[in-house]
């Protein structure tokens, strides 16, 4: 009795955490092949206990809830609840804000520049970061810094994955200062020009032939999107729902209005 208490407790967890409510609950019971019970007084359903899972615990102390699917299977009278908010569809990306388009048209010249630029810096703080090394200066042992680097040592494909999108962010500021743009032009004007036909191409990510016959998903999400095969795939970003507010647009951390530096969210979270 025991294991037969505990198999019952899982399934209705499980019921409960995949059970997803429909505009109507009555349209969901119907559609599963039940039918209204004439002896249910509350007008619900005799269905299984985890179909009824998200008002088990009211069931449970209703006298009038027991009922019968079959001579000697016991199920429960569950009410048609119609849930009280709607379902939300998918959220779309905010739009961008006003006079951010790039006034000027960048040609594939001035696009490599900034591009050889990125790189250029990229190679300075990988040089600089071994000339640390050789002088032995190191995170202090014991800090948070030095803790969460034991515990996630980054791995080279995360390395490389970082170092391809830092010659994009410092090329990205090259063109910003170089031509004045805003914080807004530059955080969303120059996306329109892409890295693709620039020397930083061959770090584009590209997804491979995908096999529409294919039995399994793959591991990496890969070709889930036959059209876009490197949709919701590992290492991949998330789509934004808010527009970011970088200080300048691209990058840097976003100021206070006064254009003071703002305190460390750290330093927040500790004091409150």
């Amino acid at each position: 009795h025991f294991y037969k208490r505990m198999l019952v407790s899982i399934l209705l967890m499980v019921g409960s955490s995949l059970a997803e409510p429909d505009p109507s609950a009555e349209s969901k019971f119907v559609a599963l092949g039940y039918v209204s019970a004439p002896y249910c007084g509350n007008g619900g359903y005799c269905v299984p206990p985890v179909a009824c899972a998200p008002w088990y615990l009211t069931s449970l102390y209703d006298s009038a809830a027991a009922c019968y699917l079959a001579p000697g299977t016991p199920g429960v009278c569950c009410p048609a609840h119609n849930p009280s908010y709607k379902k939300r569809g998918l959220l779309k990306r905010a739009a961008n804000p006003p006079g951010s388009e790039s006034p000027l048209e960048f040609d594939l010249y001035t696009l490599n520049h900034a591009a050889k630029v990125g790189e250029l810096e990229v190679l300075w703080v990988a040089e600089f970061e071994k000339e640390l090394d050789r002088r032995r200066i190191f995170v202090n042992k014991g800090s948070a810094a030095f803790n969460h680097f034991a515990f996630f040592k980054s791995k080279p494909i995360a390395r490389k994955m970082s170092d391809d999108s830092a010659m994009i962010i410092f090329g990205s500021q090259s063109l910003s200062e170089r031509f004045g743009l805003t914080s807004d032009q530059a955080g969303f004007g120059l996306n329109a020009f892409s890295t693709k036909d620039t020397i930083l191409g061959p770090n584009c990510p590209t997804g491979g032939q995908c096999d529409r016959n294919e039995k399994y998903r793959s591991y990496d999400a890969s070709c889930n999107n036959l059209e876009n095969p490197l949709w919701g795939t590992s290492n991949s970003p998330f789509q934004r729902t808010l527009l970011p507010a970088y200080s300048d647009g691209i990058f840097t951390p976003r100021q206070a209005k006064s254009g003071e530096a703002l305190p460390s969210a750290r330093l927040v979270s500790i004091n409150i």
